[in-house]
């Protein structure tokens, strides 16, 4: 079974969510074309967006994906998806790799002085950690959504070779095997 066809059964069905009395204020952009499109640049797309905004150090990441893949006109189901990247199991290792990414294109060092407690030593040690923290959090994003969306593309190319080649190869079994009762029949 293609991913297409496991999406369109587990997701709900977009003219059901439109037609939600609770959702009749979002009927508009629930209906917008291309955000439940499950073509190969929707798809890319959404993922996109999901792996950039997981890198955004803010805990709304799935709140943010729902207006931008609006706006964007990219499959909504993808981006949220892609958002989950960054969940509460994933997100300190995620962003201390993202600081650290951070220093090399910034050529600072890390804070080494010990953690004080107090709101004076918290807000200087969020000042040393921003800059450097913001640019990896870029950098990451933009990196993680470009080998999302090169893989989304490669992935589906594949998958639609295959499925070509199997139809050729049907066709060949079928042609030979008609040949062969043609063949027949004629003697």
């Amino acid at each position: 079974m293609s991913p297409r066809r496991i999406a369109k059964r587990y997701l709900p069905d977009p003219h059901a969510l439109a037609q939600n009395p609770r959702l009749s204020w979002f009927r508009p952009l629930l209906s917008a074309r291309g955000i439940w499109h499950f073509g190969r640049r929707s798809v890319a797309g959404g993922l996109s967006l999901g792996l950039f905004l997981a890198f955004v150090p803010i805990p709304i990441q799935q709140l943010l994906s729902i207006p931008c893949a609006l706006l964007l006109r990219v499959n909504l189901p993808a981006a949220l998806g892609g958002v989950w990247v960054s969940n509460p199991l994933t997100f300190a290792p995620i962003f201390y790799f993202a600081y650290r990414v951070g220093l090399v294109a910034t050529g600072t060092s890390p804070s080494e002085q010990a953690l004080d407690f107090s709101i004076s030593g918290l807000s200087g040690t969020v000042g040393e950690i921003a800059t450097p923290l913001l640019v990896g959090c870029v950098i990451c994003g933009v990196v993680s959504a470009t080998l999302g969306n090169l893989a989304v593309r490669l992935l589906w190319r594949l998958m639609l070779v295959q499925r070509l080649r199997r139809k050729r190869a049907g066709r060949d079994t079928c042609t030979s095997a008609e040949v062969a009762t043609r063949d027949a029949g004629s003697v």
